[in-house]
């Protein structure tokens, strides 16, 4: 009588200790994927500063334009890729507000403030700060004070300069910058 219970025992179907270590092995694999891809996702991120968000954003896929979009009161920011949202991490670039400045068109340098965002529920939110740039690698043409730094944001290929003072951004913000320097005959 006591053979009949081990042979249901022995013959009962179940997972084998192999089995079960392959199904381990499974889990652990794409969970490390998954974190790594995380990790990764948030570095991408972390490495965003003003200095290195054009080529940051230079690097996205897109067609028209790739932004980096910073909602009040400017503790997150975003990358939009052609009107819509990336799946990057949200990030940081600013430990408060900050102070943008552009030429106007007697070359005067006025507060820049920007437009409010339509969010994908067509609610406006308030901007603080909005860099873009544009499949032929122009970009926005800014001062932006921030941190007691003064960051000169150049339209053309030119790089990211900072000052230490406003007069000396003054002098490197040149209103000429955003027009074309070669002389064009144009036949109409």
């Amino acid at each position: 009588m006591q053979t009949l219970p081990m042979r249901n025992a022995l013959n009962s179907k179940g997972f084998t200790l192999i089995e079960l270590l392959i199904v381990i092995l499974i889990i652990g694999l794409i969970y490390a994927l998954f974190v790594n891809n995380l990790h990764n996702h948030k570095k991408e991120t972390q490495n965003i500063t003003l200095l290195t968000m054009k080529q940051a954003l230079l690097s996205q896929p897109f067609k028209q334009k790739s932004e980096i979009i910073c909602f009040e009161p400017c503790e997150e920011c975003f990358i939009y890729n052609d009107g819509k949202q990336t799946d990057t991490a949200p990030f940081s670039l600013f430990k408060s507000a900050p102070k943008v400045y552009k030429k106007d068109q007697f070359a005067q340098l006025q507060p820049y403030t920007f437009l409010a965002f339509l969010d994908a529920e067509e609610k406006p939110q308030n901007v603080c700060f909005r860099f873009t740039v544009f499949n032929n690698k122009s970009s926005s043409h800014y001062l932006v004070e921030a941190e007691k730094k003064f960051y000169i944001f150049h339209p053309y290929l030119k790089g990211v300069e900072v000052a230490a003072t406003l007069s000396d951004a003054k002098k490197l913000l040149d209103l000429h910058e955003i027009l074309p320097r070669e002389n064009r005959d144009y036949d109409f």
